[in-house]
C-alpha cells in the first residue's frame, strides 16, 4: 500500500497517514479473490471514488495477469479490488506490479 500511495497525486498524502502496521483490513469479496476492505470510522457518504493510480499485476516476463483498483470513500481508504484474468491469486509482491497514473 505504501508504494501505491507514494505517488504524487491528489489525496495521496492524506491516505498515506491511514496506513501503518495496525491498519485493519477484511476480505471484501466472497468469490475467493484477494480483494480487501479497510476498517475505519463509519462515514456518511454515498460516493466512492477511484484513486488516481492503477496497478497492473504482471508475470515473470512482464505480461499482464490482472490488476488492482483502490477505492476511496469520503477521504478514507475504502476497498482494494484485486482482479485476475486467469485464476485467483493472493495480493501480489511489489516486484509483480506496475503503477499507472490515470
Amino acid at each position: 500500500m505504501r508504494a501505491w500511495l507514494d505517488h504524487d497525486v491528489a489525496g495521496a498524502a492524506e491516505l498515506r497517514m491511514q496506513v501503518d502496521d495496525t491498519t485493519l483490513v477484511f476480505q471484501s469479496c466472497d468469490c475467493g479473490c484477494a480483494s480487501f476492505g479497510f476498517v475505519h470510522p463509519a462515514v456518511e457518504s454515498s460516493g466512492v471514488s477511484v484513486f488516481d493510480v492503477d496497478v497492473e499485476i504482471v508475470d515473470d516476463d512482464g505480461s499482464p495477469l490482472g490488476g488492482m483498483v483502490l477505492f476511496v470513500k469520503a477521504g478514507f481508504l475504502h476497498d482494494v479490488d484485486v482482479h485476475d484474468w486467469a485464476e485467483s491469486r493472493p495480493v501480489p509482491d511489489l516486484s509483480r506490479v506496475r503503477f499507472h497514473l490515470r
